[in-house]
């Protein structure tokens, strides 16, 4: 699932803004319904042992501006939508774990359990944004290289 997104890169590492930050936001929709909302990072409170804690923030993520009519069941998966620049669509966020209405009673809240074990982390996968438009096929001349990987 989602764990986040690359700040910042040198030659060794990167720093990566979690999901479970407060400064997270990410554009989601409900899978089982298409209603989008915004899952926004719930944050940590500051002590304990941080390798710990960054996988269990103080308040979950929640996603928020969930339209008043949208059904929400605790269990819903939510993904990333269409109207992000940085995801890309149908990326697992989380499943939701309860809803309600939030206090203006304008829209619906969230929470959710990231899809990710962020405690748990080891490696990760970084998905690169192409150019929009075309992809472009091999270059004239280019070398194919078979499961051998010699070019045969």
């Amino acid at each position: 699932g989602v764990v986040g997104r690359t700040r910042s890169v040198s030659e060794h590492t990167c720093e990566v803004l979690l999901l479970t930050d407060r400064n997270s936001s990410i554009p989601a929709k409900l899978l089982r319904t298409g209603d989008f909302g915004i899952v926004n990072g719930g944050g940590f409170t500051i002590g304990g042992d941080p390798v710990i804690d960054m996988g269990m923030p103080a308040t979950p993520p929640s996603m928020d501006n969930i339209p008043v009519g949208a059904v929400i069941q605790v269990g819903d998966k939510v993904v990333t939508s269409q109207h992000s620049s940085v995801y890309p669509e149908g990326m697992p966020v989380g499943t939701v774990t309860s809803a309600g209405m939030n206090k203006s009673g304008l829209y619906q809240v969230a929470r959710i359990k990231p899809a990710a074990d962020l405690a748990r982390l080891r490696y990760v996968f970084v998905v690169l944004q192409l150019p929009a438009g075309p992809v472009a096929g091999p270059r004239p001349g280019a070398v194919k290289h078979g499961a051998n990987g010699n070019g045969s």
